[in-house]
């Protein structure tokens, strides 16, 4: 199981999709589990104030306070679910359009660690540096900090090479149980 692995591989924007949203998806995630939160208590809150202002309790609370309440929370949702996801896009193809993912990257993975190549970077990582493994749609991702992702697409793995035999590969390199 030593045997190294090599590959080349290029970004695309759904790639880097998948990597930028990592950090929300990650379980455990302090961002992920702070928006799952805000958004169960966005709509919870704004059922709560329709149920207010049209349903049978109609008139416990002054309506003035429920609409502006309701129109707060509106505006939280638009900047939530529109606003942000748009900002992304935008962020994503600034991110492509520079240097670093431009090209072709070559990635080779051992028992000694993971090296990156690009045409105008280099990255060396240990296993150690490694915190943790996540298998993504279309990459295994090998974190090497809470938010900075080393995607292995699956894709671009050598003939014979399967996600699973990857994954069993880098815990072997890292000192797990396969």
């Amino acid at each position: 199981m030593s045997d190294e692995i090599r590959l080349e591989t290029a970004w695309t924007p759904a790639l880097l999709k998948e990597v930028s949203y990592l950090n929300l998806s990650a379980g455990g995630g302090r961002d992920g589990q702070r928006h799952r939160w805000t958004t169960v208590l966005m709509v919870l809150a704004i059922a709560v104030i329709l149920v207010l202002l049209f349903g049978p309790v109609r008139g416990l609370l002054p309506s003035d306070w429920l609409w502006f309440a309701l129109g707060l929370l509106v505006m939280r949702a638009v900047v939530t679910f529109v606003h942000i996801p748009a900002m992304n896009r935008r962020r994503i193809a600034r991110v492509m359009s520079s240097p670093l993912s431009q090209g072709t990257r070559s990635l080779s993975l051992s028992e000694k660690g993971i090296i990156v190549e690009q045409a105008v970077s280099y990255s060396a990582y240990d296993w150690s540096a490694v915190q943790a493994v996540q298998r993504g749609e279309l990459a295994l991702h090998l974190m090497v900090g809470e938010t900075l992702s080393v995607p292995v697409p699956f894709e671009a793995l050598p003939e014979g090479v399967t996600a699973d035999d990857l994954r069993g590969r880098v815990a072997a390199w890292r000192g797990e149980g396969a």
